[in-house]
């Protein structure tokens, strides 16, 4: 998926049918956070990932309870933005084994969502609870990760949905990843 098209796409959401014309989506909700184009250049990430984050950005907040307002900080590393009250919280070792780990965003527990720079850009969430130890599988990269949201918003029923991930990176649909998990919980509006 191109930048462009995503960015279309998120920011031309449509409002549902029983919405009174005056009632508006919350700016939040269409929002974009794109990345400095020089913090950017200067990650070891994929070129897709580093043109989709420059010019078509990722949603400020998203279902499932995620928000991507790291994408403007400058895809710090985590003891960047973990821990900064106590710098002796974060030793030698721990800052080697997280050097990869960029973030661009979170999760509803404040886990932090980042691209991995030693495996190709892929996007990964790690638990804050176990000194980001534990790390979640979301995406092989930024534009399927932008897929993946739009499929989530968009997707009526849970079969659809699970059939879309699918297709936009089988991978992400492995048992314990991230949005394998998601879709099994994906709750269908009764309304449709």
């Amino acid at each position: 998926m191109e930048p462009i098209t995503f960015a279309t796409r998120w920011q031309n959401l449509p409002q549902p049918s029983d919405w009174p014309e005056e009632l508006v989506w919350p700016d939040d909700l269409l929002a974009l956070v794109k990345a400095d184009e020089q913090v950017v250049q200067d990650r070891t990430l994929p070129s897709e990932a580093k043109y989709f984050l420059v010019e078509g950005g990722l949603p400020k907040s998203a279902a499932p309870f995620l928000s991507f307002e790291d994408v403007a900080k400058g895809l710090l590393r985590i003891w960047q933005v973990y821990g900064t009250a106590t710098p002796q919280f974060w030793k030698d070792e721990d800052r080697r084994r997280l050097q990869s780990f960029c973030i661009i965003g979170s999760d509803g527990v404040g886990n932090p969502i980042c691209l991995d720079e030693q495996n190709n850009g892929r996007v990964v969430l790690l638990d804050h609870e176990d000194n980001f130890r534990t790390i979640t599988f979301m995406n092989s990269g930024i534009p399927e990760l932008a897929e993946c949201l739009l499929a989530f918003r968009d997707t009526p029923n849970q079969a659809q949905l699970i059939e879309e991930l699918q297709r936009i990176d089988p991978t992400c649909m492995s048992e314990g990843c991230f949005w394998q998990v998601e879709a099994s919980n994906f709750e269908e509006d009764e309304d449709q």
